[in-house]
């Protein structure tokens, strides 16, 4: 069964899948019950980040045309660069662009060093467009938390689009240990005993994995249970350039007001 996280202006939904929906939904009858369910974008820089990687290539492009008559990044000026097989293009184009031009950062460089900024640019926003991760945070999501009454069974080492972030008080066992943290008795050691009201979504690929090794080992010598470090709430069922354009659509137009519906 899955669920949806809808745009709550243009209607626009990004469905999500899950293995547990016993889970999504306890958490989405958590946020109704207690009138929550109503999150937001707050942070736009994708927008921002989109804009300006189009503007480094229109730039660079100008100028290679212009003094060179190398048209390589013209076909990138007049398309939306949301799409990752788009910013895959880019980038394989950008780096086949130097093995075949070895000069043309010295050459950049000769004419304005603004130019070589924004050529190396093209990579950097890229990839930072690429591994953005959007935090959706509920009304008064910070105060707002609900009983996690499925215990640290929800909690692994997985890779999800859509996952839970952690704000209770204290730090959960994996977090200790990975901050060099041995003392795990104390009362400062929480692992995610609630649910809190923020959401990271993020567009890159879900994968499954298992603890580290030395975690396990920690886990072992400590006679602790081995215990994860995320709460995934679900991946995309749409394909990811679909749920790409869905999100620079809404966030370009200021739609940021989103729900979780079942």
């Amino acid at each position: 069964m899955n669920h949806n996280l809808v745009f709550t202006k243009s209607g626009d939904s990004i469905q999500l899948v899950h293995h547990n929906m016993e889970l999504v939904n306890y958490y989405i009858e958590s946020l109704d019950s207690t009138n929550k369910n109503n999150f937001i974008i707050s942070d736009t820089t994708l927008v921002d980040n989109i804009n300006y990687l189009k503007q480094c290539i229109i730039d660079i492009d100008k100028f290679l045309i212009s003094r060179f008559k190398f048209d390589t990044f013209s076909k990138f000026v007049d398309i939306e660069l949301y799409n990752q097989p788009v910013l895959n293009e880019i980038h394989r184009v950008w780096v086949n662009f130097q093995l075949e031009k070895a000069s043309i950062i010295t050459l950049l460089g000769k004419v304005d060093n603004e130019l070589v900024k924004k050529f190396r640019d093209i990579n950097n926003i890229l990839h930072n467009i690429e591994t953005k991760k959007i935090i959706i945070r509920s009304s008064d999501a910070r105060d707002w938390s609900c009983k996690n009454i499925f215990g640290t069974d929800i909690v692994d080492f997985n890779t999800y689009n859509v996952t839970i972030v952690f704000n209770d008080l204290g730090r959960y066992t994996y977090d200790k240990w990975r901050n060099h943290d041995t003392n795990i008795n104390d009362l400062d050691t929480n692992d995610w005993e609630s649910l809190g009201g923020e959401l990271l979504l993020r567009t890159d690929k879900p994968f499954e994995t298992d603890a580290p090794k030395n975690y396990k080992t920690f886990c072992k010598n400590n006679n602790l249970p081995i215990i994860g470090h995320t709460i995934g709430l679900g991946n995309f069922v749409q394909s990811i350039e679909v749920v790409q354009e869905i999100l620079y659509k809404n966030l370009k137009t200021g739609c940021t007001n989103l729900k979780l519906i079942v």
